[in-house]
C-alpha cells in the first residue's frame, strides 16, 4: 500500500511540476512574424540610398508585428501596456518621416518625442532618484558633444538637443523603475532598461554613422534599424507581464 501511495504521490508531483513548467514557457512563436519582418527590413530598406514609398511599408512591418503581439497577449486595460502600445503606434509616424531625413527630419524627431512621452509616462515618476537622473543627463550631454559636429545646421542641433533629453528621460525612468520598484518582476525591469539603452545606441548611430557618414550607407542603416527594432522589442517585453506568464 505504501508503495502505491508513494507512486501516486510521485506521479502527482511530477504532473504538477510539468504543468507549472508548461505555464511558464515563453511564447517565442508569437515573435516569429516580428523576426521575419525585421529580416525583410534589413534586407530591403537598409541597402537603398534613394528613399521610396515601398520602404515605408517594409520598415513599419516589425512595429506592427509587435503591436500584434500585444493585442494577442494583453487586453489593453492595464495602463502601462496601453501607453506602450500607443507609443509603438506613434513611432510609425517617426518611421515614415525618417525615410526622408533630408526633407522631414524635424517631423520625425517630433513624432519620436511624442512617442517617447508615452513610454516615459508608462514607466512613471512613482519613485524618483535624482542621482540617477543627473548621471543619465550627464551622459546625454556628453553624447551631444559627439553628435553636434555632424549636424548640418543649427536647426538640426536644436532638434537633436530636445530629442536627446527626451530620450534621456526615458532611460532615467526605466533605471529608477528597475532599481526602486522591486514589486515588478526583474525580467520586465531589466528588459525596459535594456530597451531604453538600446534606443539611445540606435539614435547615437543616426547622429554619427548616418549624418557623419563614417561608414557606408548600408552598414549604418543595418546598425540603426537592428538596434531600433531590438529597443522596441525590449520595451514591449518590459511592459507585457502576461508574456512572462504564458
Amino acid at each position: 500500500m505504501s508503495r502505491k501511495k508513494s507512486s501516486k504521490t510521485t506521479t502527482t508531483t511530477t504532473t504538477t511540476t510539468t504543468t507549472t513548467k508548461n505555464q511558464h514557457v515563453f511564447p517565442y512563436r508569437l515573435f516569429v512574424p516580428f523576426a521575419v519582418c525585421v529580416a525583410a527590413s534589413l534586407l530591403y530598406v537598409a541597402p537603398q540610398e534613394v528613399p521610396k514609398m515601398s520602404m515605408v511599408a517594409v520598415k513599419c512591418l516589425p512595429i506592427l508585428a509587435l503591436m500584434g503581439v500585444i493585442l494577442q497577449k494583453e487586453t489593453l486595460k492595464r495602463g502601462e501596456v496601453t501607453l506602450v502600445f500607443i507609443g509603438l503606434g506613434l513611432s510609425l509616424f517617426g518611421d515614415y518621416y525618417m525615410i526622408w531625413p533630408d526633407e522631414t527630419f524635424l517631423e520625425g524627431v517630433v513624432s519620436f518625442v511624442v512617442a517617447e512621452s508615452f513610454y516615459i509616462t508608462s514607466h512613471g515618476f512613482k519613485r524618483v532618484s535624482w542621482r540617477s537622473g543627473v548621471l543619465v543627463y550627464s551622459m546625454c550631454l556628453f553624447s551631444l558633444t559627439q553628435v553636434y559636429t555632424f549636424m548640418p545646421s543649427p536647426v538640426h542641433k536644436i532638434a537633436v538637443t530636445f530629442y536627446s533629453f527626451s530620450l534621456g528621460t526615458m532611460l532615467w525612468r526605466t533605471v529608477d523603475r528597475a532599481w526602486l520598484q522591486r514589486d515588478i518582476p526583474w525580467r520586465r525591469r531589466v528588459s525596459s532598461v535594456a530597451g531604453a539603452a538600446t534606443f539611445v545606441v540606435s539614435d547615437f548611430c543616426i547622429g554619427t554613422l548616418q549624418f557623419g557618414r563614417l561608414v557606408p550607407h548600408a552598414v549604418a542603416q543595418i546598425a540603426i534599424l537592428s538596434t531600433y527594432y531590438l529597443a522596441q522589442l525590449l520595451l514591449v517585453l518590459g511592459a507585457c507581464g502576461r508574456l512572462w506568464r504564458a
